[in-house]
């Protein structure tokens, strides 16, 4: 299943979730939605991206193209080398019905890792406060 992200430049922030669709409408919804009007956005030569509402620049990976000065997606390739490690070296499988924890697993820990393991762990019980997550809701298809 596809996963579709980005990352800001300026802040390292990402965001990132599983796709159904790799197609124009689906990129060009997630890129007006992730990003501010007068955002540069970076990508590769995917046709989907075409005519998306943001001044863009790409390259081509097709000719071994991966940079062209400030064009490139290097940010963005690092989270997926991230997540790539996740599945490989922890969990070893996902099903898609869970596949957006382990994406949201992977960019909270990137977009965390500028403050203390103290800090973490205040902000994770923070976040966990009135919720609850059942073993059959978890386990039901």
């Amino acid at each position: 299943m596809p996963v579709i992200g980005v990352r800001e430049r300026d802040t390292g922030q990402i965001r990132a979730h599983p796709i159904d669709h790799v197609d124009k409408p689906t990129l060009g919804a997630f890129v007006v939605e992730n990003t501010d009007p007068g955002a540069i956005v970076y990508s590769d030569e995917h046709s989907g991206y075409q005519g998306i509402p943001r001044r863009h620049f790409t390259f081509c990976h097709s000719l071994r193209l991966y940079t062209n000065g400030r064009v490139h997606t290097n940010g963005i390739e690092s989270v997926w080398a991230c997540l790539k490690r996740m599945h490989k070296g922890t969990y070893h499988w996902w099903s898609r019905k869970h596949l957006h924890r382990y994406v949201n697993e992977c960019c909270g820990r990137l977009n965390s890792r500028s403050i203390s393991m103290l800090e973490r762990l205040g902000e994770l019980v923070r976040r966990m406060e009135g919720k609850r997550l059942r073993y059959g809701e978890l386990t039901s298809t």
